[in-house]
């Protein structure tokens, strides 16, 4: 899954314990961000960290243009970033 938009790649967020973290499929882990209260922190998606991060997540195919993203569970509906296309999740 590939996400592109004028040539650069946009990186989907789910949301757990109070922090945002980046879905990075390349990598196969989930990203937060450093800030300036704490370090940055990464959860392979195999590990257990990154299943409970899963487990609030699902995939959104696009029946337009067939983009897949990854959208938290409780999205009722988005637009696709490639067509524009709504998605209903």
């Amino acid at each position: 899954m590939r996400q592109t938009n004028a040539g650069s790649r946009r990186l989907q967020l789910v949301h757990l314990n109070g922090r945002d973290y980046f879905v990075d499929l390349d990598r196969g882990e989930f990203r937060a961000p450093p800030d300036r209260h704490r370090n940055g922190d990464f959860a392979r998606f195999d590990s257990s960290k990154g299943q409970l991060l899963w487990d609030q997540c699902l995939i959104a195919t696009c029946s337009k243009c067939g983009t897949e993203r990854v959208e938290p569970r409780h999205a009722s509906g988005v637009k696709c970033h490639r067509c524009g296309a709504w998605v209903l999740v």
